[in-house]
């Protein structure tokens, strides 16, 4: 059974299992027609920080396709895709 959720405690679905950090949302998304945002293959929805993970990836979930890692060089071309700061 998940526990509650909530600021602070978010549910498990959304934490990284090796470190027990909550994975972060794309805030531009918020409130937006999902019909109305171009590129969503390369806009990212989900995504964490580098934590370890070779060569310094990172793990990025587009709104459409796979979950995926990838480097920093990729990671600056998606955040200007995404509108994330």
């Amino acid at each position: 059974m998940l526990s509650e959720f909530g600021p602070g405690n978010p549910p498990e679905l959304f934490v990284e299992p090796e470190h027990g950090v909550p994975y972060k949302f794309n805030a531009w998304l918020a409130r937006r027609n999902i019909n109305s945002i171009q590129n969503q293959w390369q806009t990212i929805m989900i995504y964490d920080e580098p934590r370890g993970y070779a060569h310094n990836l990172r793990i990025v979930a587009p709104m459409r396709g796979i979950i995926r890692l990838v480097n920093a060089a990729e990671w600056q071309a998606l955040k200007r895709t995404s509108h994330i700061p």
